[in-house]
């Protein structure tokens, strides 16, 4: 299999994530039972032990959040918005099972809503739904509290899963998403390179992928669509951007970036290549333990770290990378980001690192125009002419 085939594969996955029988589909793998889950704190091998396949749930932007708008905390982002409104409007009723991860305010409010929303419009149709809560800390204690959470968990999904959790299936499912991260990690060394061999737009979709299908089957597909791309020659250099910021669930900004020029050879974003980061132990005796210290002590949440903390490795993640340039990503309403940012560029400034930042921006990209036009200018400071049509530049790569 060629690399485009292979990718091609991981498109229409990205494509169709809202309908778990086609990914099924695409997957050439088994009808399994789904357990969605909401954002990257989940611990998807839980699921696998259980015999369900983990599935990233996201929203779809040509459904604007209506029907739920005066049900949700205004402080609810928008990304949690669009997400919410496919949940209550059934994009996502093919799931068996909905797990919800976070700290105790989002749990009491997720919880909140699905009670009330439910009463009043009786969705989602989803047969159950199970919480873990995660501890807000990286003390000994909250990794305690973390490891306690998950073994209760494993029984709440054994008591309604295909099979219980042991040990044994744990460590197997463990084994496997280890070597997903492994396969996401050398997309990650491809497209760092001088001369990057993988795209910022394929990196992420890619990474999508792996949150969307069966992982075996993905890891088959990632390692045969590795072994064509380890074999071409590198493309032409362009300019090199590191995209740091809040979390965005879709390609519109790697997208638009590149439309303009660019590589996006890096990310320090939820849904980019922090998924990859931080395999889990093999060597602990207790798997509990070891999903709990990742859970921990992985790459800094924005209210599991400190702020200096985070800041340092946002800043050391985007120097490894030797980016051209850093663009910064900040949603309306992510307010720890906008905390952390004035520090962060002027850190990447003492490396001699210019950045840009899209400040309060719409996570829908309901201000295309004016954020093409600020990433344009700013890489023409750089020395890059935006492209006038990204289809051309497609078909010179063709």
């Amino acid at each position: 299999m060629n690399r485009n085939d292979a990718f091609n594969v991981f498109h229409s996955v990205v494509e169709n994530r809202w309908d778990a029988s086609v990914i099924t589909e695409l997957s050439g793998g088994v009808d399994e039972p789904v357990a969605g889950f909401l954002d990257t704190g989940f611990p998807e091998e839980l699921a696998m032990a259980a015999g369900y396949r983990p599935m990233l749930l996201t929203g779809d932007l040509a459904v604007a959040p209506d029907r739920i708008t005066e049900h949700l905390d205004v402080s609810a982002p928008a990304r949690i918005r669009y997400l919410y409104e496919a949940l209550v409007t059934g994009r996502h009723d093919d799931c068996d099972l909905l797990c919800v991860t976070g700290g105790d305010r989002w749990i009491g409010e997720s919880a909140g809503f699905f009670e009330v929303y439910s009463e009043v419009f009786g969705a989602p149709d989803i047969a159950h739904t199970l919480y873990l809560e995660r501890a807000r800390g990286t003390f000994a204690e909250h990794r305690e509290y973390n490891r306690e959470g998950m073994v209760r968990f494993a029984e709440e999904i054994s008591a309604i899963s295909p099979q219980r959790v042991t040990f044994e299936r744990m460590w197997d499912a463990i084994r496997v998403t280890n070597r997903t991260r492994a396969l996401l990690q050398k997309v990650e060394a491809l497209r760092i390179g001088d001369t990057p061999r993988i795209s910022g737009v394929d990196a992420t979709v890619i990474t999508l992928a792996a949150m969307l299908m069966p992982k075996a089957a993905f890891n088959d597909l990632l390692e045969r669509a590795l072994a064509a791309v380890e074999g071409e020659s590198a493309t032409v250099r362009h300019p090199r951007i590191f995209v740091t910021g809040s979390s965005v669930d879709h390609v519109g900004f790697i997208q638009m970036i590149e439309d303009l020029g660019a590589v996006v050879i890096g990310e320090d974003t939820e849904f980019g290549m922090r998924y990859a980061h931080t395999p889990v132990a093999e060597s602990l005796p207790d798997p509990f333990e070891a999903l709990a210290d990742r859970w921990t002590y992985k790459f800094p949440e924005s209210w599991g770290f400190g702020r200096e903390r985070r800041i340092t490795q946002r800043v050391e993640m985007a120097v490894r990378t030797e980016p051209d340039a850093v663009i910064a990503v900040h949603l309306r309403g992510d307010t720890s980001f906008g905390w952390d940012y004035p520090d962060q560029a002027d850190a990447l400034r003492a490396y001699g690192i210019p950045t840009l930042a899209l400040i309060d921006t719409d996570y829908e990209l309901a201000d295309a125009v004016q954020l093409r036009e600020s990433v344009a200018s700013f890489l023409s400071s750089l020395g890059v002419a935006a492209a006038q049509d990204a289809h051309e530049r497609t078909e010179e790569k063709e």
